[in-house]
């Protein structure tokens, strides 16, 4: 009911608009197709990069995963699971090796479920928490090894967690990966790892673990700033600006 109710108004006030803007290519080229307007890509974007920190590869382990905010019901959290959970029944690994952190997950009682009901065997690996002040959320990011982004199993889309993950300079991990729009946002940027199943999951983190105890590098190259910094709010909000101009000029001919 409500989707078909802002539905009605966005057909209102796209019929005396010039054009309209979205989040990503993908929605945007669609948005632009259904109601036969210009439409043109702003990215959600991130308000500042983190100063770059010490490599927390260095420190001893265990290995830590964090995942920060809402889990969508199309977030395959599940791949995850399922990877550590039959990594522990193989005795390949050990809680005191590997740590996964969901932030704010405790304020979705039915996502919270999801995971902390997944199988008892995971309750030593996760740690959940309520909603945190932000700057106690961005220390417990930035103290881990790699940031989890779900990809959706429906649709790809560029979640606005991916850019919070950019903005702290700490690896991203995708899971998995969607052969599309986010896995292009990774790989430009040079953001982090993506893994596509279960199996490659579990090589990674085995992998992974092997290096930290061995105080290796756990990720390289690092991040391309320079690429990065199109998706800040502030080139963003220039690009939308010079878009308004152009157009405008356009139109005073």
């Amino acid at each position: 009911m409500q989707w078909q109710w802002e539905f009605l108004f966005e057909k209102k006030y796209l019929r005396s608009s010039s054009f309209l803007t979205s989040v990503d290519p993908l929605l945007t080229a669609k948005l632009g197709k259904l109601h036969n307007k210009p439409a043109y890509t702003f990215y959600n974007g991130f308000e500042e990069l983190s100063p770059v920190k010490t490599d927390t590869s260095k420190k001893d382990l265990p290995l830590t995963f964090c995942y920060s905010g809402t889990l969508y019901p199309g977030h395959q959290a599940e791949l995850l699971l399922q990877a550590v959970k039959e990594l522990h029944q193989s005795g390949a690994i050990t809680p005191a090796e590997l740590k996964i952190h969901f932030i704010g997950l405790e304020f979705y009682p039915e996502q919270h479920q999801r995971v902390a009901g997944y199988s008892p065997e995971l309750n030593a690996y996760i740690e959940t928490t309520k909603r945190l002040p932000r700057d106690q959320a961005k220390r417990l990011m930035n103290d881990s090894d790699f940031l989890i982004v779900f990809s959706d199993r429906w649709t790809p889309v560029l979640p606005s967690k991916m850019y919070e993950s950019v903005a702290s300079r700490r690896p991203v991990l995708i899971v998995p990966g969607d052969h599309s729009i986010l896995d292009e946002m990774v790989n430009e940027l040079q953001a982090g790892a993506i893994v596509y199943s279960v199996e490659e999951l579990k090589n990674f983190i085995l992998e992974k673990i092997r290096a930290k105890k061995n105080h290796e590098t756990l990720f390289e190259p690092k991040l391309d700033v320079e690429r990065a910094m199109r998706y800040s709010r502030e080139n963003q909000a220039k690009e939308f600006a010079s878009l308004l101009k152009s157009l405008s000029g356009n139109s005073s001919r």
